[in-house]
């Protein structure tokens, strides 16, 4: 699948898995300039489980949106599959969930962390952030150079959520 951005006007390849046929279901998601290897990975609740238990990737440091109709709650973890899990049985709410991660778990601390923070304010300038979400995110120390690597990732990011 490509497409044209209207941000910058480069085309760009999206590898895109479709994992039963329909983009209804567990999709895996990623695009040649994602910087750090970024993965997008995105299932309805009801397929979560499966999800978890096929994608290796779950395991790895990341952040994450819990979606709803009119809300969503961003979070982060450095087991995904884990914290996935701990809102399965705790959250009732959300009917999708979108992990973010790369291929090679190069995300840390401070890069999830900074990635969080920038989620929950753009949730926030939408009106769209869940109520459980009572903090801003992390703090973040981080260099100019690693700032640099992860806004190109966050933009990456916003670019596959629209």
């Amino acid at each position: 699948m490509t497409t044209n951005t209207n941000k910058n006007s480069l085309t760009t390849t999206i590898q895109l898995i479709l994992e039963d046929g329909t983009l209804d279901g567990i999709l895996y998601l990623k695009t040649l300039r994602w910087p750090l290897g970024g993965i997008m990975l995105v299932s309805p609740r009801d397929k979560v489980a499966k999800l978890l238990d096929e994608y290796e990737e779950c395991n790895n440091w990341g952040i994450y949106l819990l979606i709803a109709k009119n809300q969503v709650y961003v979070g982060q973890s450095s087991e995904l599959k884990q914290r996935i899990e701990q809102h399965l049985l705790g959250k009732d709410w959300w009917e999708k969930v979108f992990l973010f991660t790369t291929s090679n778990n190069s995300l840390d601390k401070s890069g999830i962390d900074y990635l969080e923070s920038k989620l929950i304010d753009k949730a926030k300038a939408n009106n769209k952030l869940s109520s459980d979400n009572k903090k801003n995110g992390n703090k973040t120390n981080i260099d100019r150079f690693r700032e640099t690597e992860l806004k190109e990732y966050l933009n990456e990011l916003i670019f596959l959520l629209d």
